[in-house]
């Protein structure tokens, strides 16, 4: 499992890959659109690597769709949203 989009993140997604191993990503799908940004393309290339794509937002999980990764797609939610409301009073 992998989370995020840095350097680290795509680094393992590639390496497990490498060793025939599942990878699953939380926040897949999250866009920048800004290809200047070594985050975006971190972001890309890790979807593509993995198997699991655990997308926070129904955006995310439409720019994963419009790509045709090759992983199976799950609507999560938010993490750090979720975790605000839980704490909110």
């Amino acid at each position: 499992m992998v989370e995020d989009d840095t350097n680290s993140v795509l680094a393992a997604a590639l390496a497990a890959n490498k060793y025939a191993l599942t990878v699953g990503h939380v926040e897949a799908g999250l866009r920048s659109f800004d290809l200047h940004m070594p985050e975006e393309h971190n972001r890309r290339l890790t979807d593509h690597l993995s198997a699991y794509l655990f997308a926070p937002t129904p955006r995310a999980e439409a720019n994963l769709k419009s790509k045709n990764v090759w992983g199976e797609i799950y609507m999560t939610g938010n993490t750090v949203i979720d975790a605000v409301h839980q704490h909110m009073p």
